[in-house]
């Protein structure tokens, strides 16, 4: 059994892909996902979240940017 959560967010750093010494996979990362809710008069905040990707979980796949072009 496993937990699933659904982040929809920035990135905020680069992405550091790792192996460790048995040969597993490891990526991490930090990512800023914005408040659903907004009180009248403040301004937008946000929540930041390590994320930590291990073994299969780990695909990566190039995504072309309009930015990169």
């Amino acid at each position: 059994m496993y937990n699933k959560a659904i982040l929809m967010g920035r990135i905020c750093n680069d992405l550091e892909v790792k192996t460790t010494p048995s040969g597993a996979n490891v990526l991490s990362f930090r990512i800023a996902v914005d408040r659903s809710y907004q009180a009248k008069g403040e301004e937008r905040k946000s929540d930041f979240f390590n994320i930590v990707a291990w073994r299969a979980m780990l695909i990566l796949s190039p995504v072309s940017s309009p930015r990169a072009e």
